[in-house]
């Protein structure tokens, strides 16, 4: 047993569980071919320009990296046509989360965050001996009203994820003009847009333009998702400059590595290709509204095909086995145990019959509620009717 004496709080903290490898998942189950869909990543790799980019610069690996990040900030401010002393780097969108925290949050003190959503919010803020205020999901969107009726005297973060994860769905543009009306301007707004490549541009809110507009908001976007550079760790944030040099003051010096630098500037040099994705992704998502027809889908905007399954209790002693059985056909999933949330990319080299199988494995036995409506339907496939389906809960982020 341990004797070094490890802080409570430091015990009670929630664990984040990342998805197995897949290196791990090959050797466990004896697999050649696996697709792994569980952490949300690209599945189709990097734009080959960002590849060749990388190349290039491994020769200098041996000096530090730029501690202030310069290109990719001046690329950045480029791009969105924003100061570069109003945007700062993290080592994923993650550190730039507990920079917030551990610039606004104190004993006592919290953030409001929708539920469920993104773990390292909360984490992030009780890591600084703050709390996490919990505003449940209607219809698998934020209950925005709500959201801004919780904070209160002791809130200094309000976290709002568009699109939202793990649901997909966005926040509207009156839902956005309903929360800067209401939020208390000592409030810091922090809008998480990891997916913000994958919405339409006819459908995205000019956030950075809010930033331009008000001090206490803070706009959060990645490298790591559309770009596909998940396992170079960039992501940045956009706000107002003294909010930038506040955060600075608590970043981490060399925080990002050369190679993610370079990767990044190359990834917004070719931005074109985050539109090739998505539009590949969206045909890829068509195939299974084809295949799938007797499902209703809601709009989802992100990479995934996401299931939330309740499972009748005959069923639930099963769930384990059904979760490894599909280990063993080479797709990887996640299993939450709350949510009980199963995951499937719609990406290349996933061939669309063997995943339709498997979601019509899940579809034997479970209960699926609805977004639309408690309307009872029996589904056939192969013959058989499950009458117990409540049609309309196939998830499909776009």
């Amino acid at each position: 047993m341990m004797t070094i004496k490890i802080k409570q709080w430091v015990s009670s903290l929630p664990e984040y569980i990342p998805g197995r490898t897949i290196e791990e998942i090959k050797r466990v189950y004896g697999l050649e071919t696996v697709y792994k869909m569980a952490s949300n990543e690209n599945l189709y790799g990097p734009h080959p320009g960002i590849i060749e980019e990388v190349k290039k610069h491994l020769g200098s690996i041996n000096y530090y990296p730029d501690s202030d990040c310069r290109e990719i900030r001046q690329k950045i401010s480029q791009v969105y046509k924003i100061p570069a002393d109003m945007i700062i780097i993290g080592n994923g969108t993650d550190q730039i989360i507990e920079m917030a925290c551990d610039s606004l949050i104190g004993p006592g003190e919290n953030v409001v965050i929708a539920d469920p959503t993104f773990l390292i919010y909360e984490k992030a803020a009780l890591k600084c001996g703050g709390t996490a205020i919990k505003v449940p999901l209607s219809g698998y969107r934020h209950d925005i009203r709500k959201l801004a009726g919780a904070v209160d005297d002791k809130t200094r973060i309000l976290f709002l994820t568009n699109p939202h994860n793990p649901t997909g769905t966005n926040i509207n543009k009156d839902e956005f003009d309903y929360v800067k009306k209401n939020l208390r301007k000592d409030v810091l707004l922090v809008i998480d847009e990891a997916y913000y490549e994958y919405v339409p541009e006819r459908q995205r809110i000019n956030t950075e333009g809010m930033v331009s507009q008000s001090d206490n908001v803070l706009v959060l976007r990645t490298f790591s998702k559309i770009f596909g550079l998940a396992g170079l760790r960039i992501g940045y944030g956009i706000a107002d400059k003294a909010v930038i040099a506040a955060l600075n003051k608590v970043r981490l010096p060399f925080n990002i590595n050369s190679i993610a630098q370079k990767a990044a500037v190359a990834a917004l040099e070719n931005r074109s290709y985050a539109d090739e994705i998505r539009e590949k992704i969206i045909r890829e998502k068509e195939k299974f509204y084809s295949v799938l027809d007797n499902i209703k889908f809601f709009d989802k905007h992100t990479d995934l095909l996401e299931i939330f399954i309740h499972y009748r209790s005959e069923y639930k002693k099963d769930s384990t086995n059904l979760y490894h059985r599909h280990y063993a056909q080479g797709f990887k999933a996640t299993e939450e145990t709350i949510k009980q949330c199963i995951k499937k990319g719609l990406m290349k080299k996933i061939q669309p019959k063997a995943l339709t199988n498997i979601l019509i494995d899940l579809f034997y036995g479970m209960l699926f509620t609805t977004f639309f409506s408690a309307e009872k339907k029996p589904f056939k496939q192969k013959g058989k009717y499950l009458e117990e389906i409540i049609l309309g809960n196939l998830l499909i982020k776009n």
